[in-house]
């Protein structure tokens, strides 16, 4: 099957409550919902998206200072962060933490960094968690992001407690377009057999779901996944090669959720874990 020259993602049909979505040639129609428009990157960091304990340890990097890999791009850029690269280490500013004085007079601005923060603007390391080739490359459709003014990712612990003001495009009806009753979701994490599980597309009374929706529904299925109980799928194998992703060593409170990407048929979250300080290990 051949990229759409004109969109660069896979052509599909749509067809009206399709019971097993599979991408194939046929009519092409982008589904713009999925895509963050730049008139909603409204949301604000909160007390739900705060930084993560290594962001808070790490020590305060000059505002002059270059970033030391590739810069996640915000979700504006959705195809160039839907082409993150697996495995591979990328940059990021920290969120700014307010001041008491600052919420006080309402100078707070926002995960920027600047006067109202209590550091400075600090680039962070994370690595893109390592998936399968067949989970991996462009994807079929524009990812489905998840981030707070545009910066993209969200803690995987507070997605399932997100409101629509913490989020962008919180009431994107992503799923809409497509005409989907149910779509399958796999989580692709290294060492672990290959997954998969129905999620619905249409909420109770043919209510679609909007982003925010599918955040707390993806949120659901990666806490059950990171809380240490015997995985349904069979433990994972823990090798040279994974060792450095072993879920025994892994913090869920480290771990970023920047989105999900559709692959042909499943819906894969794409995870970035926060490695500041450790860059040696993931290398």
């Amino acid at each position: 099957m051949s990229y759409h020259q004109q969109t660069n993602y896979y052509p599909f049909v749509v067809t009206q409550h399709a019971p097993e979505p599979h991408i194939r040639p046929g009519s092409t129609i982008m589904p713009t919902a999925l895509m963050i428009q730049p008139e909603h990157l409204h949301a604000t960091a909160n007390k739900l998206i705060a930084p993560t304990e290594v962001e808070k340890r790490a020590p305060a990097i000059p505002n002059n200072a270059s970033p030391q890999y590739p810069v996640i791009p915000s979700t504006v850029d959705i195809d160039g962060l839907g082409r993150l690269t697996p495995g591979a280490l990328y940059s990021t500013p920290a969120a700014a933490l307010p001041t008491a004085q600052a919420i006080l007079n309402q100078s707070y601005t926002g995960p920027g960094g600047g006067a109202d923060a209590e550091t400075p603007p600090r680039w962070h390391s994370f690595a893109i968690v390592p998936r399968r080739p067949e989970y991996s490359g462009r994807p079929s459709l524009p990812m489905l992001a998840f981030s707070v003014d545009g910066r993209a990712g969200v803690p995987l612990r507070a997605l399932r407690d997100l409101t629509a003001d913490d989020i962008d495009g919180a009431g994107d009806k992503v799923w809409d377009a497509l005409g989907w009753k149910k779509t399958s979701f796999s989580v692709d994490w290294p060492g672990v057999p290959k997954s998969g599980e129905q999620m619905p597309c249409v909420l109770p009374g043919g209510k679609p779901y909007t982003r925010l929706d599918v955040a707390h529904l993806v949120g659901w299925h990666l806490v059950e996944f990171f809380k240490g109980k015997a995985l349904k799928w069979g433990p994972q194998a823990v090798t040279p090669e994974t060792t450095a992703w072993a879920l025994a060593k892994t913090r869920s409170r480290d771990i970023r959720v920047l989105g999900i990407s559709y692959y042909r048929k499943a819906w894969v979250p794409i995870l970035a874990i926060d490695i500041t300080g450790r860059e040696d290990v993931y290398q």
